[in-house]
């Protein structure tokens, strides 16, 4: 019987008991490891979350290459490669103006899309208004799911 608190495959013991799990963030272990920041302490991640943009970097880089050396090579990066054919398409392919657009909104950011009322004038919207457009939204909605508009006509 001593044999059976072996397991078969790897012949080492079985835990005797279940550890027990720990929901994300409840586990006392972590816990014990968190303090707050304290005033007046330098920030512990001054620069924050790194933004990486692979794709951007590397069109940025083939942006100071000639055009001969927009070939992909066995040695380029998935994401090089990738960027190589976005930038080379712009140049000779037959879809030019919107791989350029991809381009140029991938490394300058797309063009603020400005917003203006009637003549031109800035935009002016009461509360009721916005009231009456989302009731009007909202008995569409309803419309659309109640049980008639669902039924098959034969």
């Amino acid at each position: 019987m001593g044999a059976s608190l072996m397991t078969k495959a790897t012949k080492q013991p079985e835990k005797s008991r279940e550890s027990k799990k720990y929901k994300r963030g409840e586990n006392p272990a972590s816990l014990a490891n968190l303090r707050p920041q304290l005033p007046g302490e330098p920030s512990r991640n001054p620069s924050g979350r790194p933004k990486s943009k692979p794709i951007t970097d590397c069109i940025k880089k083939i942006g100071e290459l000639s055009v001969k050396d927009l070939t992909v090579k066995e040695t380029d990066t998935n994401y090089m490669a990738m960027a190589k054919s976005i930038v080379k398409e712009s140049l000779v392919g037959k879809t030019k103006v919107q791989a350029f657009e991809s381009v140029a909104n991938r490394v300058e950011g797309r063009p603020a899309q400005p917003l203006s009322g009637p003549e031109g004038g800035p935009l002016q919207l009461s509360i009721e208004e916005i009231g009456d457009h989302l009731s009007e939204i909202f008995s569409e909605l309803e419309a659309e799911d109640s049980p008639a508009a669902t039924r098959k006509t034969t």
